[in-house]
């Protein structure tokens, strides 16, 4: 269950979704974007590269198991 994941415990789990190959690449980049979540706006886009790689690397990567919604939810006819 990953709603209720936030600061740390979300950057760990994103970590365990990949590689250690991947983790290590991706570690720093993600603890950078994680901090900068709740500060002003930013006046240089200096790390978006970084960011925006490791955000690529694990959308590539993870492994997470496949989300289906509804797929198993047998509903009734409402009229019945």
């Amino acid at each position: 269950n990953t709603a209720s994941l936030y600061g740390d415990k979300w950057h760990a789990y994103l970590l365990t979704q990949v590689t250690q190959k991947h983790s290590q690449k991706i570690a720093e980049p993600l603890s950078g974007l994680q901090q900068a979540l709740y500060q002003p706006a930013a006046q240089s886009h200096s790390g978006f590269n970084d960011y925006q790689q490791a955000a690529l690397i694990w959308v590539k990567q993870a492994r997470i198991a496949r989300f289906t919604p509804f797929s198993t939810i047998k509903e009734r006819p409402s009229h019945v």
